[in-house]
């Protein structure tokens, strides 16, 4: 696919709750003019990582206040890589913590959630086993794969809903810690991870 293996230099372990407090207060000490480099860089490095052209994208409405990695330009490399390929976006339930996957057009009507992130307002809601490449919100990852969200859970329960060969790509400015230490049973692990600095694969057998 292009990508390498994970390298083993970061030696941090940490839990969630730790990971959480300190990846967002390296993304708020993170400048401008540092996030428009990095994310030239994560764009540079997903043309690297030989993705294949798809049918059907799930991306997400970056929280760009909170210097959160904007998807936006890969996933318009991917539409260029794809004609006819539909877009989804995710829209969150409250209630039961449930999400859907919403066909999503640029210049189609957004309101926001309760955690303050945009979502379609509008439109038809497909069956995840569709989806064939999601890129996927978080905070941290390991060199396993596995991700820290923002914990809570909505991701990981609708991934298990996704078909089994689904692309699963991160986001990150920063490079892996070593683990995790309190990976859960449910948490879904990365395929791909794709950093300023290179593109992280995971191999079977981790």
């Amino acid at each position: 696919m292009g990508a390498i293996t994970v390298n083993l230099n970061a030696r941090i372990r940490m839990q969630k709750k730790e990971i959480r407090a300190a990846f967002r207060q390296k993304r708020i000490d993170l400048t401008q003019q540092a996030v428009a480099r990095m994310e030239d860089l994560l764009l540079i490095r997903a043309q690297q990582a030989g993705l294949q052209p798809v049918t059907m994208l799930m991306g997400y409405m970056a929280d760009v206040s909170r210097n959160e990695p904007d998807p936006t330009n890969i996933m318009r490399w991917l539409r260029f890589m794809s004609p006819g390929m539909l877009e989804v976006m995710p829209r969150i339930h409250t209630s039961d913590g449930d999400m859907d996957a919403v066909i999503f057009e640029e210049g189609q009507s957004l309101t926001l959630n309760p955690f303050g992130i945009a979502e379609p307002a509008g439109g038809e809601v497909v069956d995840p086993e569709e989806i064939e490449l999601i890129i996927i919100p978080m905070l941290a990852f390991d060199q396993k794969g596995y991700r820290v969200g923002y914990g809570k859970g909505y991701y990981d329960r609708f991934l298990s809903r996704c078909r089994r060969n689904c692309l699963k790509v991160g986001l990150s400015f920063f490079e892996p810690i070593e683990k995790i230490d309190d990976v859960h049973p449910g948490d879904v692990r990365l395929d791909l991870c794709i950093t300023p600095e290179q593109v992280y694969q995971w191999p079977t057998y981790f």
